[in-house]
């Protein structure tokens, strides 16, 4: 096992249960590199007949919880994680992980109790204060987001994805100007971080610098691989030209948005990101069949109305 060897080391376990059938570690030592090897039935199982054996092994309610996790039954996932900190409670990985199975949830409440004890624990993991800042966020605690993403930063300064995450922060707060120089401090570091282009995209159009916010969702659109970065990089495109008065731009480009979407999902629908900030703006600037259109968009990626339903919209407006 400790060679990576985990084929060998099944085998062996093997003859020694053949001996033993009783033997609790020898189960658990075969759970674990069942897992190693992804035969995660079998893995279950032989941690299922340790647990039986020993209830009290934390290791093994952690194996049996990240495996639940990765097959996305996460009320499985919490319950063994919770089992295991029953028996080892100074465990910050315990923490972190329960922490995020309450998010894949959207139990927030939750989670920030658990990653709460994951950074009392480890206040140098990095992970743990994202995933913090993460669940704060969305309960609008955006001040205390802030602060966790500081120290998410702080243990890993080298990770400029937390520098743009941080600037999400800054903009619920309304401090855009400080969010702004974080964006373009990411894209001095890599130019095509996905992230701060489409951020950046949108402070430009909310200002009115609208040839910089269509240049930024230009090249957005143009680098990213993402299904979800390319609706939200043409759907920046698509409300600059309406905003700048290029209504043929903007028809031509929501035209490209429909087709792919076709090719993508019907249903697909965008999960990550705020699209209040620029609405404020389309209302305000828009003529009243543009600024229909638009919004009706906008309720379509989120999925609040249905793909043909739009279509019809989008029809009659050529």
């Amino acid at each position: 096992m400790d060679a990576g060897e985990y084929e060998k080391a099944v085998r062996c376990l093997n003859f020694a249960l053949a001996i033993n059938r009783e033997h609790s570690g020898a189960w658990f030592l075969k759970g674990t590199g069942l897992a190693a090897l992804e035969r995660f039935d079998e893995s279950l199982f032989a941690l299922e007949r340790c647990l039986k054996l020993d209830q009290k092994n934390p290791y093994a309610w952690q194996i049996k919880g990240l495996i639940s996790s990765r097959e996305q039954r996460h009320q499985d996932a919490i319950f063994s994680f919770k089992r295991a900190l029953r028996y080892n409670r100074s465990d910050f990985q315990l923490w972190y992980m329960l922490g995020k199975e309450y998010i894949e949830l959207k139990e927030y409440v939750k989670a920030i109790a658990a990653l709460n004890q994951a950074v009392f624990l480890n206040a140098s993991d990095a992970d743990s204060w994202y995933y913090l800042a993460f669940a704060l966020s969305v309960l609008g605690k955006n001040q205390e987001a802030l602060l966790a993403y500081d120290q998410a930063i702080k243990a890993d300064p080298g990770n400029i994805d937390l520098v743009c995450y941080k600037g999400f922060a800054l903009c619920e707060l309304g401090r855009f100007k400080e969010a702004e120089d974080l964006f373009r401090r990411v894209l001095e570091k890599d130019p095509e971080h996905i992230l701060a282009l489409v951020n950046l995209s949108e402070r430009y159009l909310v200002r009115g610098e609208l040839t910089e916010g269509i240049s930024a969702a230009k090249k957005a659109l143009r680098i990213t691989d993402d299904d979800e970065f390319k609706i939200i990089s043409r759907y920046l495109l698509i409300s600059g030209y309406f905003l700048a008065g290029k209504d043929k731009k903007a028809l031509s480009e929501l035209d490209q948005l429909l087709e792919f979407r076709k090719r993508v999902s019907k249903t697909f629908k965008v999960t990550d990101w705020n699209f209040s900030p620029l609405v404020s703006v389309i209302k305000q600037k828009l003529s009243k069949k543009n600024k229909k259109l638009l919004l009706s968009l906008i309720k379509m990626l989120q999925g609040k109305i249905g793909f043909n339903k739009f279509l019809v919209l989008f029809n009659k407006s050529l």
